[in-house]
């Protein structure tokens, strides 16, 4: 069983492919692309980390319809657009949590949507993973190291395997 992360993937949001400038020309072919950049690398028993704004769409309804075409168990960290009536409709295929800790290959990882300046573990090698800044523009982040911006766009639109930060692993990116 292997673990993802992924945030910020806006299913449904059509100002996004603006807003990010996203390379498509539709919401319908952004979203088609998105699962299945997902099913091509997340397999039936994996988990996903998804670090927050899951979908928009307009019936919340719509979401746990793209959610159910996802491979994976999908753990959705509440972001900014996740509200209580799309969390809700997600309920039945997505667990939901506020904030999240977990440790993976002798490695702790703090989830969460929004960036935080300081957290545990920080000093001894933690890495927080995080959303909603959107690789900066309207929302800049400063670097941190072993704080990692994890929206969708910055990845090419795929999760990304938690084996990327294990120990030993390239840490350019973590910098």
């Amino acid at each position: 069983m292997r673990k993802f992360v992924t945030s910020d993937t806006h299913f449904g949001h059509e100002r996004v492919l603006d807003f990010d400038e996203r390379p498509f020309e539709t919401i319908e072919e952004h979203d088609q692309k998105l699962i299945e950049y997902w099913n091509q690398v997340v397999g039936p028993g994996d988990t996903v980390f998804h670090l927050g704004d899951f979908a928009l769409y307009k019936d919340p309804a719509q979401g746990l319809e793209t959610a159910r075409q996802l491979n994976g168990a999908i753990i959705l960290v509440r972001g900014n657009h996740d509200t209580s009536a799309r969390c809700k409709a997600l309920s039945e295929r997505i667990k939901v949590v506020d904030y999240l800790e977990i440790k993976y290959n002798k490695r702790r990882f703090v989830l969460c949507h929004y960036p935080i300046e300081v957290w545990r573990g920080m000093e001894h090698g933690s890495i927080h993973l995080h959303g909603h800044c959107h690789g900066g523009g309207s929302r800049p982040c400063q670097p941190i190291k072993n704080r990692v911006d994890m929206c969708s766009a910055l990845w090419r639109y795929w999760p990304v395997s938690l084996e990327r930060f294990a120990p030993g692993a390239s840490r350019a990116l973590l910098v």
